[in-house]
């Protein structure tokens, strides 16, 4: 298991320095995470801030499976 995982930090390591697509789509990811953490914060919100907490969260999904799947073509490439 140990090895998989470094494996894994490894195979994020080498996609952050390569791939510029993987490297947007960590940091957008990252940004809606503060934004998520942040209105998350308040106890109520506006519905419309409901709306778009539901909105990051989405497109927070989406950029969780780009990496992810980035990740699994590298390894597939890499043997």
């Amino acid at each position: 298991m140990a090895n998989l995982l470094n494996n894994d930090e490894e195979v994020i390591k080498t996609l952050r320095q390569e791939n510029e697509k993987f490297r947007d789509d960590e940091k957008d990811h990252e940004d809606l995470a503060k934004q998520l953490a942040k209105l998350n914060k308040r106890k109520n919100l506006l519905p419309e801030e409901a709306l778009a907490v539901k909105k990051l969260h989405k497109e927070k999904l989406i950029l969780k499976d780009s990496l992810a799947r980035m990740i699994r073509q590298f390894k597939t490439k890499k043997g």
